[in-house]
């Protein structure tokens, strides 16, 4: 009882403050859709504690214990998904689970390519958030060139801790409209 009393008070220590911790019990009761996750497992405080970013490990220690995804408002920790590991690029499964919640670079894809002035700021999301942009984008058939901002990917995305993110089509494809409308008329 007392090796676990210090293990926990350390792990405390390291992630700064007993109300962060008290944030954290809070997110671990509070799941989101668990279309085929039932049976996957929900992050520990020492799990959290010992993640260190994956391969984006630069951008963990960068955004620091307080960022928020600008786009779902998930927290560090609410990202954390136990997920299967891969190889050759994402496609093949080792079969083996880890957890993850890697932050990626978002950016306007039209200003990258040199087509237009940037209309947003390159801004560091999280991974579901950035697949969740792609997989709008195909469905909605929009062209290759066009970016949500984080604002806009905030008004039709839902972050569930530990379990992904979840997409409104119908408000996805009214910015998109309004976007290129504006766009066109400029």
């Amino acid at each position: 009882m007392a090796v676990t009393h210090v293990i926990h008070h350390t792990i405390l220590n390291t992630l700064h403050s007993v109300c962060f911790s008290i944030v954290i019990q809070k997110e671990l009761r509070a799941v989101g859709p668990r279309k085929n996750c039932e049976h996957l497992p929900l992050p520990t405080i020492e799990d959290f504690a010992g993640y260190t970013g994956g391969h984006t490990h630069r951008k963990w220690r960068q955004v620091g214990h307080e960022w928020r995804c600008p786009s779902c408002k998930r927290t560090k920790f609410e990202q954390l998904t136990w997920t299967q590991q891969r190889r050759d690029n994402g496609r093949v499964p080792t079969g083996r689970f880890i957890w993850l919640a890697p932050i990626v670079e978002h950016h306007d894809h039209g200003a990258i390519r040199g087509l237009r002035h940037p209309r947003f700021a390159p801004t560091l999301l999280c991974f579901d958030c950035n697949i969740a942009e792609g997989r709008v984008k195909r469905v909605l058939r929009l062209p290759s060139d066009f970016s949500f901002s984080p604002e806009e990917l905030n008004a039709f995305i839902t972050g569930y801790p530990h379990r992904r993110v979840t997409e409104n089509l119908d408000i996805a494809a009214q910015i998109a409209e309004r976007v290129i409308r504006l766009a066109n008329a400029g």
